[in-house]
């Protein structure tokens, strides 16, 4: 009898994607073939498990990165068939480098294994007119396709799997199962069993019963993909940070966006009042908007509007990705377009304004807090001037829901003091107020910003149709 198996596989992120030589294959995961079929590509390189005639390959997750011991599940795709049996490993990769020989022999089992439509040609595996092959790179060496899916759903409240169990005795934690970089595996049997029975325990939970009312998940419906929609072309437009490849960045949205409030003065005062109860935890705003009159200076923007500060480095407490203070009110702003919350931080020296009794009394409370709960610590406790503080979590409508789950886990108290801002909120904000943007310093910027701004408050799908249609269009007319 075969292994019951479940895939486990994190989208790339981050710079990887930064860099253009590298294309992310699993955005066909989102969509259908022009000829319906919804094709599911593992990364890295389009790989199956190892031995995959061996295992009863029923489910495959897609997921948040790995948090300590941790990670989310975000959509769950039931799986009709393989379609090829290549695994590729380490050793593999060190002995025959570009993969050439492995890519050739899973396409010659992916041609036998496609459906008879296709006439066992991946010329015809086409999204939007455009053959699969012609979307990537060609010294991007990977096996363009792995399963052929059955369903998809998506997660709406991330579920939490929890690598550890506990020992009878003691309590503490064991390690049974590392999910390490994007590709994983878990099976009903050895050492990965325990995994494999709170994963399958959650799937059959709500899957399995048809418990699609439990507003905890949704049954996805990819769909045709079509480049030529003039919404995506439009998005799909180059921008200065894809011209210099760095659209994965944080850091260049956090300053962009601090650049853009500063270019009007007293932007971003009137953004904080924009904001509606439902966009910060039910909450209404009290801002104090007012001019630095008595110490403006060159840091600060015309008219004498305190600035939004970005990348502000605080001894003991980290990096607040911006931050904007004037005599009654601080806010702080942690921008999350990828990642999570971190976790551990490295004590920093003695700051001088504080005395040694101090300094040491904040690096021995301060060790081993995340950063949101540092940050309120620092300005609640620690600060040289107490003010009132404002905290804000700033994140792509489609990461929300997971940075929520993610703090309840962490430090369900945060919540009473961080409220949420979606990307979403902040691009129709700028947008309202494009006209005095275009009026600032930065105005040869503002359609790109916006642009930018626009693409993030997207949902996943939306984010990979975008990347479709840069793809086909680039690439439309090869063979």
């Amino acid at each position: 009898m075969r292994k019951k198996c479940i895939v486990l596989n994190k989208p790339f992120r981050g710079s990887y994607l930064g860099d253009d030589e590298h294309e992310a294959h699993e955005i066909i995961n989102f969509f259908l073939t022009d000829e319906g079929d919804h094709f599911i590509y593992n990364n890295p390189y389009g790989q199956n498990v190892s031995e995959a005639d061996k295992y009863d390959i029923k489910y495959m997750i897609f997921t948040s990165e790995m948090i300590g011991d941790r990670f989310y599940i975000q959509y769950v795709c039931k799986i009709k068939s393989s379609l090829h049996g290549q695994s590729i490993s380490k050793k593999t990769l060190a002995i025959n480098g570009y993969l050439d020989d492995v890519v050739k022999d899973a396409e010659t089992q992916i041609k036998t294994n496609l459906p008879k439509k296709y006439k066992q040609d991946l010329k015809n595996v086409k999204y939007g007119g455009t053959p699969i092959k012609n979307f990537f790179h060609d010294n991007t060496k990977a096996i363009p396709l792995t399963y052929l899916a059955e369903k998809m759903y998506k997660v709406k409240k991330p579920v939490l799997i929890d690598t550890n169990k506990r020992k009878s005795k003691d309590g503490n934690p064991k390690k049974v199962y590392h999910f390490q970089r994007n590709f994983g595996y878990v099976t009903n049997q050895g050492k990965s069993k325990y995994v494999y029975q709170k994963i399958n325990k959650a799937i059959k939970g709500i899957i399995e019963r048809n418990n699609l009312d439990s507003c905890e998940i949704q049954e996805f419906e990819p769909r045709k993909h079509n480049s030529k929609s003039p919404e995506y072309r439009c998005l799909a437009k180059t921008t200065f940070l894809d011209f210099i490849a760095l659209t994965h960045l944080e850091e260049a949205y956090t300053k962009m966006i601090a650049n853009l409030f500063n270019s009007v003065p007293g932007l971003f005062e009137s953004f904080l009042s924009s904001l509606k109860p439902q966009d910060t935890n039910g909450e209404n705003l009290t801002v104090h908007s007012e001019k630095d009159e008595d110490n403006f200076s060159s840091e600060t923007p015309h008219d004498g509007y305190y600035p939004v500060l970005s990348e502000v480095t605080i001894p003991y407490v980290g990096r607040l990705d911006l931050f904007y203070t004037n005599h009654n009110q601080n806010v702080v702003i942690e921008n999350k377009i990828d990642s999570l919350l971190t976790e551990n931080h490295e004590i920093q020296d003695s700051p001088e304004n504080k005395t040694d009794d101090e300094a040491k009394k904040e690096k021995n409370e301060m060790r081993g807090m995340d950063q949101l709960s540092r940050y309120y610590l620092h300005f609640s406790k620690y600060a040289k001037e107490r003010k009132e503080t404002l905290y804000f979590l700033l994140a792509p409508e489609n990461h929300l829901s997971i940075l929520k789950q993610d703090m309840l886990n962490r430090n369900a108290n945060l919540t009473k003091f961080y409220k949420f801002i979606g990307y979403g909120s902040l691009e129709e904000f700028f947008r309202r107020h494009k006209n005095d943007l275009k009026k600032g310093k930065y105005h040869n910027y503002v359609d790109d910003a916006l642009l930018l701004l626009k693409r993030l408050s997207l949902t996943d799908k939306e984010r990979c149709e975008i990347k479709l249609a840069i793809n086909a269009n680039k690439k439309r007319n090869l063979d």
